[in-house]
């Protein structure tokens, strides 16, 4: 049995077969997210996601004893002051062959292989959770559909005939962002540039083709959590710390651990701490296979009791 609460507050008790949790992650409570995430990826990010999804399921399953998996996980990704997608996915052409730079005018990211998710999770640890991007326009001109495509472009996008020009309109020091500009030209060599503060392994372009374009501030922000309960991957049912099934309980959706044990790694390139990769292209797919899988077992389970 389980019980719930009606839309007055009143609690009813409600006699099932089985229950399939699908209530989703944790990413809108706070507090699970301070206590299991962290301060860093709690405070410093916006949240994107759907702030529905408090953890309710999950801490129901944990109460009869739910084993969990890698609740500090979660995803993290690039957006701009409308909350939207950010430079890292609708600019995903562009921005490696750009570069990020922080308060400190320091590049903190290998942008010629770190993808998207990548650069939100390395933001969200620098100084005031924010970056900016900046890139010419053999980069524009190359992706020019996708430059053009960007939702509201001309508000967050800037372009000018210099570096110094640019950086004022970034709201960011002329002198600061030009130098580092000129550093990171001079250390090109054969596609590929020495630093400045770390190498960029591919795509290495010199930023020299006026105009120039940049984008700040660009943020991280929380979309949503990625560890959960732990079920048997042939039913979805919800695993004991011991590894035995909690009899009747299925767990579908995001409410379920689909994280990575380790962090993703690509070209020496680390996502960083407090988020990892998803084990699948997105919750959509998590969803409909756990849902299924767990559909398909409490009701055979079901009709043989019977």
């Amino acid at each position: 049995s389980d019980t719930s609460k009606t839309g007055e507050g009143e609690t009813v008790e409600i006699e099932a077969g089985a229950v399939v949790l699908a209530t989703g992650g944790f990413q809108g409570s706070r507090e699970l997210l301070m206590q299991h995430v962290g301060a860093t990826l709690t405070q410093d990010v916006a949240m994107v996601g759907s702030p529905e999804n408090t953890g309710d399921g999950m801490l129901m399953a944990q109460a009869l004893g739910a084993k969990t998996r890698h609740l500090a996980v979660c995803h993290i990704r690039t957006t701009d002051i409308y909350f939207g997608q950010g430079p890292s996915r609708y600019l995903m052409h562009i921005y490696p062959m750009g570069i990020y730079f922080n308060r400190r005018f320091e590049r903190f990211i290998d942008e010629g292989v770190a993808d998207s998710d990548t650069v939100a999770n390395a933001i969200a640890f620098q100084p005031g959770a924010s970056a900016g991007l900046v890139f010419d326009d053999k980069a524009r001109a190359k992706c020019a559909r996708e430059y053009e495509k960007y939702p509201r472009r001309e508000q967050l996008i800037e372009t000018a005939a210099t570096i110094g020009e640019l950086a004022r309109k970034m709201h960011v020091d002329p002198q600061g962002l030009k130098k580092l500009v000129d550093t990171f030209n001079a250390s090109i060599r054969d596609g590929k540039a020495s630093g400045p503060n770390l190498p960029k392994t591919r795509l290495a372009v010199p930023i020299d083709t006026p105009p120039f374009h940049g984008f700040h501030p660009v943020r991280p922000a929380m979309n949503h959590t990625l560890g959960g309960l732990v079920v048997d991957g042939s039913n979805c049912q919800v695993l004991k710390s011991d590894g035995q099934p909690i009899p009747g309980l299925y767990a579908a959706g995001t409410v379920l651990n689909w994280a990575y044990g380790k962090p993703y790694e690509i070209d020496g390139v680390t996502t960083y701490r407090g988020s990892y990769h998803a084990g699948a292209s997105s919750g959509a797919g998590i969803a409909l296979m756990s849902g299924r899988l767990a559909g398909e077992h409490a009701v055979r389970s079901r009709a043989a009791a019977v």
